[in-house]
């Protein structure tokens, strides 16, 4: 069943095809999907990458609520770092990007690639940055806010994609 399913079948064409119960293949998708997702959080540590790429995909999971799933890739060997499903907000890029922070052993050696999503620019320099506190001007008063420093090695990159309709 779960080969049928990891060649593209519907739920659907996989019970027609193995001859089983709608639940039984469920059920098979939810325990493959927990045991994937355990096997890639132990053996997907210690990357040693100087590229990531990030992008995120829109579907509705009921019709009723957008979703998206957000992935972070390493662009040249293409092997997934890091994947999030939820609404497309602040939250979910910020648990992405740190998903994938935790799982380098050089975050600070690094070229990120995105789109141009609205999220990735501003939680950049605070997840993969080095965080400083400027002195503070004078003796009284609260100190500074924290600020992240961008080092030398490491650069965000925002792809904009424009499409361009042709009339002949």
């Amino acid at each position: 069943m779960a080969e049928t399913l990891c060649e593209g079948n519907s739920i659907s064409a996989t019970v027609r095809l193995c001859k089983v119960h709608h639940d039984t293949v469920e059920r098979i998708i939810l325990v493959t999907g927990q045991h994937a997702r355990n096997l890639h959080d132990h053996k997907a540590v210690g990357l040693k990458t100087t590229a990531l790429q990030a992008d995120g995909y829109g579907f509705y999971g009921n019709k009723s609520q957008q979703l998206w799933e957000a992935t972070v890739i390493d662009p040249y060997s293409k092997f997934l770092v890091s994947l999030r499903l939820g609404v497309r907000d602040e939250p979910l890029i910020r648990c992405l990007l740190q998903d994938a922070r935790d799982r380098l052993v050089n975050p600070q050696n690094l070229a990120f690639l995105t789109d141009g999503g609205h999220g990735y620019a501003t939680l950049f320099p605070e997840i993969f940055g080095v965080p400083y506190r400027a002195k503070r001007q004078g003796g009284k008063g609260r100190p500074p806010k924290v600020k992240y420093r961008i080092p030398r090695m490491l650069a965000h990159v925002q792809l904009m994609k424009v499409r361009v309709v042709w009339h002949w």
